[in-house]
C-alpha cells in the first residue's frame, strides 16, 4: 500500500509548466495537496500555455512489472537520489518552443548546473553550432545526426558532470525515446524536449508524442494565428510539397487555429478574415464558444476596414495626398489589417496608368516602417499573386456543385478567346496564359476544351512574298545611307510610307534590322544618328521587338566583322529602353527566343539590363554614342545648358510660370534639372530678384524638380561661389541665406553641407 508520504510525491506543490513533481491528470486544472494532514483537493487552473502534469509511466510492453527500473514505481527504499526528469514542450511553429528551451536552460545554468544543447543537423537554416529562435535568441550547441551519438562526442568524462540536457527540433530523431529514458531512469540527467508534436497535416510527428508516457511535464504551446489571430495551435504549409519533412521558416509556414475543421465553417475564398462559429456546423462544440467569441466581431471589424480601405485609396489617386492619406490609415486603428491596404494598393494600381503605379510606390515608401511594419508589407505582397488559384478553385467549386452549367463555362472562356488578342496589348502573354488556364481547367475535369474554338500560338499572318523581301531591303538601304549623309528624318518617314504602303510588320522589321546592321561598322555619329531615327519612326512596338530579334539571331555572322557586337547591341537595345522605343518588358519578350546563358542572345539582353540597371543609366545610355548626331532627341550638355538659359530668361522678363515648367519638362532630360537650379539661383543672387525663386518652388511642388536635383544644384553653386564673388562680393552670404530658407521649406535636407571650391573636395557629384 501507497503510503501519504508517497502519494506525496506523486502529486505536484506546483501550478508552473515546469514543475519537477508530478500531478494526478485532471483536464483544465492540476489539484494539490494543501498539507499532509489535509485532505481537500485544492484545484488550481491554468492559463495558456497548457501544462499537462502525466501520471506515473506507463510500462513497456513485454517488460516483467517486477523487473521495471520505473523511478515512480519503486519502493521508497530502493528509490535513487539521482532521479533523472524529463519534460516536454511541445505545440506548432513560431509558438516560442524554441524560446522557452532557451530560458529554462539558462535558468538552470544560473542554478549552478551543468548543461548542454543537442539539435537536429538537419536543420540549417541559421547556424549548425547553434539553435536560435525566430526572434534572434540563441545558445551553442551540438548538431547532430542521432541522440546515441552524444555521449561519444562529448567524452564519457564530461557527460557524466552534465545535470541537464535540451534537445531543440526533437521531431527529427528516430531515438528520441530511447535516450531520453536511458539518459532519465538510468544516468539521472535531467531532459528538456521541444519539437513539434504534429506535421502539417496534424498527424503525429516524429518521436515526440511516444515520449509522453515517460514526461514529468507537458507543456503545450500555442501561437498567433496568422488568418483570424486567435489560438493557434496548428501548422499550415503554404507550399505544394507533400514530403513530411521540410524545413523552412515563415517562407513555408503559417501557424494556424482549427479553422474549418472543428466547430467553424470556412469558405473557400475566405483567406482575409477568419472564419465565424456555425451551431448548425456537425463539429460544432458549444464549450468552445468563449474561446471564440471574438470571431464575428473580428469578421465584422474587417470588413469595416475592407469598406474604409477602399475608400482611401481612390481618395488618394484623385488628390495625391501622401500625408492625409497616412493620417486616415492611422486613425483606423487596425494595423493587424495593414496587409489588405498593401494588397488594395498594388492591385488597384496595376489596373490604372502608370502615374498611379508611381503615386503607389510612393505612398509604400512613406509609409513603411512608420505605419505599416515589413510583416505587413511582405503579407500584402504575398497575397497578390494568391488569387488566381483561388478563383479557380472558386470555378472548379462551382461547377462540381452545379452552380454554373458547362454550357455557360465553355461560353465565357470562348468569349475570352475572342478578346485575347486585345488582352495581349496590355499583357503581351496572355495567349499563352489563357492557353495553361485552358489545359488545367481539362484536366481538373470542369471544363471540355473540345468545344472552345482553337487557340492558335499566335494570329496567323499573310506570309511575305521573298522578291518583296529582297526588293525593299535594296531600297531600304539606299534609304538609311542617304539619312546618314543629309540627316533628315522627314524625307525617310517619306519613302518609306511609299515604299511600305501596306505598313507591312515584316516590312518594318526588316528596316530596324538592316539599319543596325548598316550602322555597325560606322563611327558614333552615324550610331547615334540610327538610335535618334528609330525614336523618331511611328512603328508598333511589336515590329521593333521583331527587328532586335532578327538582328540578335543574326548576330553570329555579325561578329566575324565585329567582334564587339556584343556590347554595341546591349548599347542599341538599351538606348531604345531609355528612348522609350521599347518597354523593359519587351526585353523578357526577346529572351523568350534564346535559351542558354552562352548564347549571344543571352549575352546581349543580360548587358542590356547591366546597363539599364545602373545610377545615372539613363543620362549615360543617352550619351552612349557623344550625342549631337541630329537637332532632334539626343541633344549635346552645351545645347542644354542654352536652352535652359534661354527659358529662364523668358520666364524672368515677364513668361508664365506653367509655361517655363512645359517648357523644362519637353527637355525630356529630368537628370540634369539641377542645372535649371544652378542657373536659377545665380540670376537670383546677381540681379536680387526672387522671381525665378518662385519658379523653382512650382517645379518643385509640381513634382517636376526633385529633391535629388534641388541638393545638386545647391551643391553646384555651392562648389563655384569663389568665381560668383568676383561680380557679387556677398554671394555667399546670399547664398547661405538662400540654403536656409530651402531647408525650412523642404527643397532640402538638414544635412545638406556645401565646400567652396578652394577648401576642398567636392560635397555633390554631379554628371
Amino acid at each position: 500500500m501507497l503510503t501519504i508520504s508517497r502519494m506525496k510525491s506523486l502529486m505536484s506543490l506546483s501550478a508552473s509548466p515546469f514543475s519537477l513533481h508530478r500531478s494526478k491528470a485532471i483536464r483544465f486544472g492540476v489539484f494539490s495537496l494543501a498539507s499532509e494532514s489535509s485532505s481537500n483537493l485544492i484545484p488550481t487552473f491554468l492559463q495558456s500555455p497548457i501544462s499537462i502534469h502525466t501520471k506515473p509511466r506507463l510500462i513497456p510492453p513485454k517488460s516483467p512489472i517486477f523487473s521495471i527500473h520505473n523511478r515512480s514505481l519503486q519502493s521508497e527504499s530502493s528509490r535513487s537520489s539521482s532521479d533523472g526528469e524529463i519534460h516536454v514542450i511541445v505545440g506548432p511553429m513560431f509558438a516560442g518552443k524554441t524560446t522557452t528551451l532557451i530560458r529554462r536552460i539558462q535558468s538552470e545554468s544560473e542554478n549552478g548546473r551543468s548543461v548542454a544543447i543537442i539539435k537536429s543537423n538537419k536543420d540549417t537554416r541559421y547556424r549548425l553550432d547553434s539553435i536560435v529562435t525566430h526572434d534572434g535568441m540563441k545558445l551553442p550547441c551540438s548538431a547532430l545526426a542521432n541522440l546515441s551519438s552524444f555521449r561519444q562526442k562529448l567524452g564519457p568524462d564530461a557527460y557524466d558532470k552534465l545535470d541537464v540536457i535540451g534537445i531543440d527540433e526533437a521531431q527529427f530523431f528516430d531515438d528520441l525515446y530511447d535516450f531520453c529514458r536511458k539518459a532519465a531512469d538510468h544516468d539521472g540527467k535531467t531532459i528538456i524536449v521541444a519539437g513539434l508534436d504534429g506535421d502539417y497535416l496534424r498527424r503525429s510527428f516524429g518521436s515526440v508524442l511516444h515520449i509522453i508516457p515517460l514526461a514529468d511535464s507537458v507543456t503545450k504551446l500555442t501561437a498567433r494565428c496568422e488568418i483570424c489571430g486567435n489560438r493557434a495551435f496548428f501548422t499550415l504549409r503554404k507550399t505544394e510539397e507533400i514530403q513530411t519533412e521540410l524545413i523552412g521558416g515563415a517562407d513555408v509556414y503559417m501557424p494556424v487555429c482549427g479553422s474549418g475543421g472543428k466547430g467553424t465553417w470556412g469558405g473557400l475564398m475566405d483567406s482575409d478574415d477568419c472564419s465565424i462559429l456555425d451551431p448548425n456546423d456537425p463539429n460544432y462544440d458549444s464549450s468552445e464558444d468563449c474561446e471564440n467569441s471574438s470571431a464575428i466581431r473580428k469578421t465584422a471589424d474587417f470588413d469595416e476596414f475592407r469598406k474604409k480601405t477602399t475608400i482611401i485609396v481612390e481618395e488618394y489617386f484623385a488628390n495625391d495626398d501622401v500625408v492625409s492619406t497616412a493620417n486616415e490609415l492611422r486613425e483606423l486603428g487596425m494595423p493587424v489589417y495593414n496587409y489588405y491596404f498593401v494588397k488594395k494598393l498594388v492591385s488597384t494600381a496595376m489596373d490604372r496608368n502608370d502615374k498611379e503605379k508611381e503615386m503607389a510606390g510612393v505612398l509604400l515608401s512613406a509609409l513603411y516602417a512608420n505605419i505599416i511594419d515589413s510583416q505587413q508589407v511582405y503579407r500584402g505582397f504575398t497575397k497578390l499573386p494568391q488569387a488566381e488559384g483561388l478563383l479557380l478553385d472558386l470555378l472548379k467549386e462551382a461547377a462540381e456543385e452545379g452552380l454554373i452549367n458547362t454550357s455557360q463555362i465553355s461560353k465565357g472562356f470562348g468569349r475570352m478567346i475572342d478578346m485575347v488578342d486585345d488582352l495581349s496589348l496590355d499583357i503581351p502573354n496572355a495567349r499563352a496564359m489563357l492557353r495553361s488556364l485552358i489545359s488545367k481547367a481539362a484536366s481538373e475535369g470542369w471544363l471540355c476544351a473540345s468545344s472552345l474554338k482553337s487557340l492558335s500560338v499566335a494570329p496567323v499572318k499573310p506570309s511575305l512574298e521573298d522578291s518583296v523581301a529582297k526588293i525593299f531591303k535594296l531600297k531600304a538601304q539606299s534609304i538609311i545611307q542617304e539619312y546618314f549623309l543629309t540627316g533628315d528624318i522627314l524625307e525617310v518617314s517619306s519613302c518609306l510610307e511609299s515604299e511600305n504602303t501596306t505598313c507591312s510588320a515584316e516590312l518594318n522589321a526588316i528596316f530596324v534590322k538592316r539599319l543596325i546592321t548598316l550602322v555597325m561598322d560606322r563611327k558614333n555619329r552615324e550610331k547615334e544618328m540610327a538610335s535618334v531615327l528609330l525614336s523618331s519612326l511611328c512603328f508598333p512596338a511589336d515590329d521593333i521587338v521583331n527587328g532586335f530579334t532578327m538582328l540578335i539571331e543574326s548576330a553570329d555572322d555579325t561578329a566575324l566583322d565585329n567582334p564587339v557586337v556584343v556590347e554595341d547591341l546591349a548599347m542599341f537595345v538599351a538606348r531604345a529602353v531609355v528612348d522609350e522605343v521599347l518597354a523593359p518588358q519587351h526585353l523578357e519578350e526577346i529572351a523568350t527566343q534564346f535559351s542558354g546563358p552562352d548564347s549571344i542572345g543571352s549575352k546581349v539582353l543580360q548587358m542590356a539590363k547591366s546597363l539599364l540597371k545602373a545610377r545615372l543609366s539613363g543620362e549615360r545610355i543617352l550619351r552612349c554614342w557623344g550625342g549631337g548626331g541630329s537637332s532632334k532627341p539626343g541633344w549635346a550638355v552645351e545645347d542644354v545648358k542654352e536652352k535652359i538659359e534661354k527659358l529662364l530668361e523668358e520666364y524672368e522678363s515677364g513668361g508664365d510660370a506653367r509655361e517655363a515648367c512645359r517648357c523644362i519638362k519637353e527637355l525630356g532630360m529630368p537628370f540634369f534639372h539641377h542645372e535649371v537650379v544652378k542657373k536659377a539661383l545665380v540670376t537670383v543672387i546677381e540681379k536680387k530678384n526672387d522671381k525665378l525663386w518662385s519658379l523653382l518652388d512650382k517645379g518643385f511642388s509640381s513634382g517636376l524638380i526633385t529633391m535629388y536635383q534641388m541638393t545638386k544644384g545647391f551643391g553646384r553653386l555651392g562648389d563655384s561661389l569663389d568665381d560668383l564673388a568676383l561680380d557679387v562680393p556677398d554671394a555667399e552670404k546670399q547664398f547661405i541665406h538662400y540654403v536656409d530658407k530651402a531647408r525650412t521649406i523642404g527643397w532640402l535636407d538638414n544635412s545638406f553641407t556645401f565646400n567652396k571650391s578652394g577648401d576642398g573636395k567636392e560635397n555633390v557629384i554631379c554628371l
